[in-house]
């Protein structure tokens, strides 16, 4: 419930009105179920999830890593927090083992 009334907020707020699908399974759901719904997404300019944790903070460490992770959030991931995310490559590949996401935007309460 939280989740789709933070969209529904967010989504009032966009001058454009982007499609919105609600994914029941990411309540409680594990990083993998939140990648996999980016990458579903590929060919999207912009992607917006909103998550429960600890599922999005685990999703956010895999995507940026550990380094980028602590600085914007030591002390974890949290309560209406949002991360804003680019990317240089493939929406869940990695070069060299390095993330190729980065935070570029983070907000919280």
């Amino acid at each position: 419930m939280r989740c789709r009334q933070t969209a529904d907020a967010a989504y009032r707020a966009l001058e454009r009105r982007p499609s919105c699908r609600f994914i029941d399974d990411f309540y409680q759901a594990a990083p993998i179920t939140y990648i996999e719904a980016i990458a579903d997404h590929a060919d999207r300019q912009s992607v917006m999830i909103c998550g429960h944790n600890p599922g999005i903070e685990e999703m956010l460490l895999m995507l940026v890593g550990y380094e980028a992770f602590n600085a914007t959030c030591p002390y974890g991931y949290p309560t209406a927090g949002i991360a804003v995310l680019d990317h240089t490559g493939a929406p869940m590949s990695t070069q060299n083992g390095a993330p190729e996401w980065k935070i570029t935007a983070f907000l919280a309460p």
